[in-house]
C-alpha cells in the first residue's frame, strides 16, 4: 500500500466498518486493515445469511463456535473462563445476533452523554447499521409474547416495544442480516481494505505515523483501533504505549438464551 493514508482503521467489525465509512464519506482516504481470514462471501457478510443457516436458524449458534478462540483456556473460574476473541474479516459483525435495543437511562445506560447526544449517536448508529423496528410485527411468537405480557407489564407501568433489528425481511421466512460488508456497500465512497496482521502502531517523535502490517510499514496521519476490548490493549502494549489503564476494568457479560412456552398447543 503506497503513499500516506489519511486514516487507517484497524479491525473490520461493525465499529471499524462504521468508522471507516464515516471517515470516507467526509472525503478522507481510508484504509481498513483486518488480520483475519475470509469466512463468508462476500467478505464480511453475515454467516446467518448462508442458505443452510437461513433454513436452520438454530444451527447458526453452533456455527458461531467455530470462529471463537478462547483467550486463555487455562483461566480459573474466578477469572473470565469463557472470554473469547475472533480474527475474521467482518469480526463479530458476521456472528452477532443483530438485536439493537437502546440502553435505558437509569438501568444500563452510562451517564457519559446528555440526552440529545445519546439521541444523535443512536440515530447515526442505527442509520449505518440499517436498524428497523417492524420486522417481527407479524411474528406469531412475538404476538403471543405481547399478549401474555401486556397486562402484567401495564400493571407495573411498563410497556412492550418491538425489538430493533439490524436486518430486513426478504420473505415470510427469511431475513437478511446486516454485517460490515453491508455497511461499506451502502455508500458511494470507497474504503480500501487490506488483510494482514497489524503488528504494532508506528510512532516517531511521539506522533503516530502509521501501522506495521506484517513486514510493511503503512503510513497514515491517523490510526483508529476498533479491535475490541482485548485486542486493542494488546496492540497498544506491543507498540510501546504503556499506561496503567490499558487492559484494566474488563468485565464479563454472560449470556443465557432460552425459550418459554406461554401456552401449550398455541400456534
Amino acid at each position: 500500500m503506497t503513499g500516506t493514508w489519511d486514516d487507517i482503521v484497524v479491525g473490520s467489525g461493525p465499529a471499524g466498518a462504521c468508522v471507516a465509512r464515516v471517515l470516507a464519506e467526509s472525503g478522507r482516504r481510508v484504509l481498513l486493515v483486518e488480520r483475519g481470514r475470509t469466512v463468508s462471501e462476500p467478505p464480511g457478510s453475515h454467516l446467518r445469511n448462508r442458505p443452510e443457516n437461513r433454513d436452520d436458524p438454530d444451527g447458526w449458534f453452533a456455527a458461531v463456535d467455530d470462529y471463537l478462540d478462547l483467550i486463555d483456556p487455562e483461566v480459573p473460574e474466578a477469572g473470565l473462563p469463557a472470554a473469547s476473541t475472533t480474527s475474521i474479516v467482518g469480526g463479530s459483525g458476521i456472528l452477532w445476533t443483530n438485536n439493537c435495543p437502546r440502553a435505558v437511562e437509569g438501568v444500563d445506560r452510562p451517564g457519559v452523554l446528555d440526552e440529545d447526544e445519546w439521541e444523535t449517536a443512536y440515530n447515526g448508529a442505527e442509520r449505518l447499521l440499517g436498524v428497523r423496528r417492524d420486522e417481527f410485527a407479524d411474528s406469531r411468537r412475538a404476538t403471543a409474547i405481547r399478549v401474555a405480557l401486556a397486562a402484567p407489564l401495564e400493571g407495573q407501568g411498563r410497556e412492550l416495544e418491538q425489538l430493533p433489528l439490524a436486518g430486513r425481511r426478504l420473505s415470510h421466512d427469511h431475513i437478511h442480516y446486516i454485517a460490515p460488508a453491508d455497511v461499506l456497500a451502502s455508500t458511494d465512497v470507497t474504503v480500501e481494505q487490506m488483510t494482514g496482521t497489524a503488528e504494532r502502531i508506528a510512532i516517531d517523535g511521539g506522533q503516530v505515523v502509521g501501522v506495521h502490517v506484517d513486514d510493511e510499514l503503512v503510513h497514515a496521519r491517523h490510526v483508529v483501533l476498533t479491535t475490541g476490548a482485548v485486542d486493542a490493549p494488546l496492540l497498544l502494549w506491543r507498540s510501546g504505549i504503556e499506561h496503567p489503564a490499558i487492559g484494566r476494568r474488563l468485565s464479563f457479560h454472560p449470556v443465557l438464551t432460552t425459550q418459554v412456552v406461554l401456552a401449550e398447543g398455541s400456534t
